[in-house]
């Protein structure tokens, strides 16, 4: 029999940076993971000492865990500018080593590289790293000095940007609402200077605000506008600094005596403005700590502890979020605060599972952030010294495990499971040629393969698929490979033995298209083309015979039995497939073929009741977006009769939106940056709800900016948007 896809269970594993991200495992294991990955420095190999133009000086280090791990990378420092170069490290399945290669080239600096630290996380969110104790002060840090490597030949651009602020001018001493205060400045380089800026500091609140600046042409300056509203801070604005990188990453900033000490700082106060007759909001929200609550002191797995608190503001609160210590690895937990009507009050749901840490949690502290981009924060006396700085003790809460064996069992883990008879596909995509392998062929086997590429200019996107066969019961690794043996992706599989399903008896379905065939009575079909949907309800057999073409989906509910050839343009859906030998019972979805078959798709399940042979609809069409006052409306029209059907779609809820938290986790992270700048580079949809969390500069735009300053947030460069 040839099919051209067979689905049983679909794995998608979606490569997006360079580094392989492994799946976290399931575990349901009673206590959770807090073991970090174990770095052997030991095994770290470097395998040139002196390199040049054309070398390759690969890395090679054993790295191990309990769960998986999901993430390494060495960083490195240049010679000459010590930049930090990132090497991110694949999992390589023949030397049981992560690996990397770091190509020389001519623009790579001269001098002696070093590593400067070594980094391991696991899907548990446990990282580790090794600091070399050249850069990181530490006798517990070991010196890394004999992994250095020497480079030569090489012909880098070292130079940094020149700013000459003798050439600054800004337009106006004096503005008001409707005037653009314009800067211009003169900055040099010996290739190309890449990007340029001047970041104000406002005159009340002390916000830093970015000015851009773009090369002018006519006049041979960079220049950058600041445009007066009447939400602009009155007062006297001041330059922070002003900074430039060129095209080789080199990167200089000039900063203003009146803000960071040093004698080589330039006094920039005769660059200020002032601005008058603007009304902006510098009110901060206020969170009244005597108002929170916590629902609970002691909570177990299944709970969830409800935090409560009262926030106001003289316009609106955009975002609150508790943030929460965990015990024993103090990782930082962010729980987003949503405002409640009926209790005029702010609140955010912690749920307890059995991957939450047990032990005393705290609140690390608590912030809101109106629509002003005024923010406040409440922070813990306990991890934040200060006596303005209340102590949140009273508010803290125990989490803890029922266990009834004094020693828990050790269970599999895995992350997807097959049963024997049965055969699983999985699918990965990535910008490589993509090879499968089993780490166990005994357990399981690689089927067949298909492959498909995306490809224009330099780009090129590989999508490939596999068949997974189960041979005997076990846990087994399928590794999605480069040409070299990397390991791009993995997914560990159990196989368990075969099933005896007695499948439930499918519901009948009330709303049937026009264009789906019903077979009502127990049929044969010879030498026809059927251009629909093909019905067959519990009790009824169609049997095929000839030359039998279906340009449409199949639903087999009793019994389809293939004498001939079929042809299927669409999905064949079933409980049961095989070459049925013998008489008897198969009235609840069994496809017994005997003949050939061509499949678009073969959907072989345990049941599908919640299959609907109603109509065949297309993609919903929204002819009336929704608004935060007003519900939208939208429509989709079967393919096959025509008919149309409509839904209201809810008015936004725009007021909930945490600002950065752009995929609705509950967290702020690089996942959110990514998000960000794949909607930048157009190659994803956001909802206005995501569009509004995402914009976190508030600038009615999404890019890379935005990006940025999230990014900055999740690693703690920044505190508030």
């Amino acid at each position: 029999m040839k099919i051209k896809k067979l689905l049983s269970l679909i794995l998608s594993l979606v490569f997006v940076i360079s580094m392989a991200v492994i799946p976290n495992g399931i575990s349901a294991s009673a206590t959770a993971d807090v073991e970090k990955p174990v770095i052997d420095i030991s095994t770290l190999t470097v395998s040139k000492k002196n390199a040049t133009v054309g070398d390759t000086v690969r890395f090679s280090i054993k790295i191990t865990d309990n769960v998986k791990v999901s993430s390494v990378a060495i960083n490195l420092k240049s010679p000459m500018t010590q930049k930090t170069v990132y090497i991110g490290l694949k999992y390589d399945i023949s030397s049981d080593r992560y690996i990397r290669d770091f190509a020389v080239t001519n623009t790579i600096e001269e001098g002696t590289w070093n590593i400067s630290y070594i980094y391991a996380t696991d899907g548990s969110d446990n990282s580790t790293y090794c600091y070399n104790r050249k850069y990181f002060s530490g006798s517990s840090n070991p010196d890394l000095s004999s992994y250095s490597f020497t480079v030569t030949g090489t012909n880098a651009d070292t130079i940094k940007p020149v700013i000459d602020i003798s050439t600054l001018t800004v337009s106006k001493k004096n503005a008001t609402v409707g005037d653009t205060v314009r800067f211009s400045i003169k900055i040099t380089d010996n290739v190309k200077v890449s990007s340029a800026a001047i970041n104000l500091k406002s005159p009340m609140t002390q916000k830093t605000v970015y000015i851009g600046l773009k090369y002018d042409i006519s006049s041979d300056r960079y220049i950058g506008d600041f445009a007066v509203t009447n939400t602009i801070e009155e007062g006297t604005w001041n330059i922070s600094y002003i900074y430039a990188t060129d095209s080789s990453d080199n990167s200089v900033y000039c900063y203003n005596r009146k803000y960071f000490s040093g004698s080589s700082n330039p006094d920039l106060s005769s660059y200020s403005f002032t601005v008058t007759g603007t009304n902006a909001d510098t009110i901060k929200p206020v969170i009244d700590i005597s108002t929170l609550t916590v629902s609970k002191k002691n909570a177990t797995v299944g709970d969830t502890v409800r935090f409560s608190i009262k926030i106001t503001d003289n316009v609106k609160v955009s975002s609150a979020a508790i943030n929460l210590k965990s015990p024993m690895t103090q990782k930082t937990v962010y729980i987003g605060l949503k405002y409640d009507i009926s209790s005029d009050r702010y609140i955010g749901d912690f749920a307890v599972t059995n991957t939450i840490e047990e032990g005393t949690w705290n609140i690390s502290y608590i912030y809101a952030t109106d629509s002003s981009d005024n923010s406040v924060y409440c922070y813990n006396r306990k991890y934040f010294s200060g006596s303005a700085n209340p102590d949140l003790s009273s508010y803290s809460f125990t989490v803890t495990k029922s266990n009834t064996d004094a020693v828990p069992p050790t269970e599999e883990v895995y992350d997807f499971e097959v049963a024997l008879g049965k055969t699983l596909s999985l699918s990965y995509k990535a910008k490589c040629d993509i090879y499968w392998m089993s780490s166990d062929p005994s357990i399981a086997k690689i089927g067949k393969t298909s492959t498909s590429v995306i490809s224009f200019g330099s780009y090129k996107e590989v999508s490939s698929s596999c068949e997974i066969i189960p041979v005997k019961e076990g846990i087994v690794t399928i590794y999605a490979a480069d040409s070299n043996g990397y390991a791009l992706n993995s997914a560990k599989v159990k196989v368990k033995k075969s099933e005896t399903v007695t499948p439930e008896v499918p519901s009948k379905d009330t709303t049937v298209c026009s264009q789906t065939m019903i077979i009502n009575k127990n049929t044969t079909i010879s030498n026809q083309t059927i251009n629909k949907d093909l019905y067959i309800p519990q009790n009824v057999t169609l049997t095929l015979s000839g030359n039998v073409t279906v340009n449409g989906n199949i639903y087999v509910f009793g019994t389809l039995n293939n004498n001939g050839s079929l042809v299927v343009n669409g999905t064949l859906n079933c409980l049961w497939y095989g070459t049925m030998m013998s008489a008897g019972n198969y009235n609840y979805g069994y496809f017994n073929n005997k003949g050939s078959a061509n499949i678009d798709t073969l959907n072989v399940r345990d049941n599908y009741l919640d299959y609907k042979l109603s109509h065949n609809y297309g993609e919903w069409n929204v002819i009336k977006k929704p608004t935060e006052t007003a519900t939208g409306l939208k429509e989709h029209t079967c393919k096959n009769c025509g008919y149309t059907e409509t839904e209201v779609i809810p008015k936004l809820d725009l007021s909930s939106n945490v600002l950065g938290d752009v995929n609705g986790d509950g967290k702020i992270n690089s996942n959110d940056a990514l998000t960000v700048l794949r909607y930048s580079v157009d190659q994803i949809t956001l909802t206005d709800a995501q569009f509004t969390a995402g914009d976190v500069n508030k600038d009615g735009k999404l890019n890379s900016n935005d990006a940025l300053r999230i990014l900055q947030y999740s690693v703690g460069q920044i505190t508030e948007f």
